[in-house]
């Protein structure tokens, strides 16, 4: 019996952090992909939330079945066409905050930001 339930305190633990809402990227993120790329997954960007420096090409790759777009809340920045397979990707230039969403399951399902930074500092 002691041992049951100190391996069912170890088991919800993992659970716990395997559902962890991952908000960074600081090497494959837990998701295999480089520090730049972001996956699409069924339902989830992750990371969520990317930093990197201006000048940075930042990748979406597609690892789910479902249709998704990359649809980012920047005029001057392209979007992804509807794809269920493949990769899109934009270079930011400028510091700021790029929010972005996936118009098929919408902004409040499926949504993320690029957070990009000088070279050399934060964004103010």
């Amino acid at each position: 019996m002691r041992f049951s339930i100190g391996l069912t305190v170890i088991l919800a633990g993992y659970v716990a952090s395997a559902c962890a809402s991952d908000t960074t990227n600081p090497g494959d993120g837990g998701n295999g992909l480089a520090a730049n790329e972001v996956a699409v997954r069924d339902n989830l960007f992750l990371p969520a939330s990317l930093t990197v420096t201006e000048g940075t090409t930042v990748a979406w790759v597609w690892q789910g079945d479902n249709l998704h777009t990359v649809t980012l809340d920047a005029p001057n920045l392209p979007d992804s066409d509807p794809q269920s397979a493949g990769r899109h990707e934009v270079t930011f230039t400028e510091p700021g905050r790029f929010s972005y969403y996936c118009t098929i399951h919408g902004r409040a399902m499926m949504s993320g930001e690029i957070v990009v930074e000088r070279t050399g500092g934060p964004t103010d």
